[in-house]
C-alpha cells in the first residue's frame, strides 16, 4: 500500500501475509503495510498500520483523525478525514500527495496501533 495513494485488496484467490498483532490488541484488527514516503512524517515506509475491523463508526466522530476508509466507489485509503463541501461528502488529505474531495464513504476504521519499521 502506498499512504498516499489507494490500498489495493487482494485477489480473491491471493493469499494474504499475517502479521502478529501488538501484544495488547483486544478486538480483531486488519493490517497494511506503508511503501513510499507520501505521509511522512506520520507514517514512514514500510510501518505496518493496525486498524479495527469496520464496524459503525460515525465519520463525524473521527473528522480530523487519520483513518482507513472505504469510498462508495470501492477505494480504499488511509488519509486524514476531514467535512467535504455538503453534508454526507468528505476529503480525505494526505501529506504529500493531492487531496480526494466530494467522496461519500461506505465506512471509516480508526487506526489502533503503528508497528514502526526498522530504520
Amino acid at each position: 500500500m502506498r499512504a498516499g495513494a489507494e490500498v489495493y485488496p487482494p485477489e480473491e484467490d491471493q493469499e494474504l501475509d499475517r502479521v502478529e498483532a501488538p501484544w495488547r490488541a483486544t478486538k480483531k484488527l486488519a493490517a497494511v503495510v506503508v511503501r513510499g514516503r507520501s505521509m511522512e512524517p506520520e507514517f514512514h515506509d514500510g510501518d505496518i498500520i493496525f486498524y479495527e475491523e469496520p464496524n459503525s463508526y460515525d465519520p463525524e466522530k473521527l473528522v480530523g483523525r487519520t483513518v482507513v476508509v472505504r469510498t462508495e466507489d470501492g477505494r480504499t485509503y488511509v488519509k486524514r478525514l476531514l467535512r467535504g463541501s455538503k453534508p454526507g461528502l468528505w476529503d480525505l488529505e494526505s501529506h504529500a500527495a493531492p487531496p480526494v474531495h466530494d467522496v461519500r464513504i461506505v465506512w471509516v476504521a480508526p487506526i489502533r496501533y503503528i508497528e514502526r519499521a526498522e530504520p
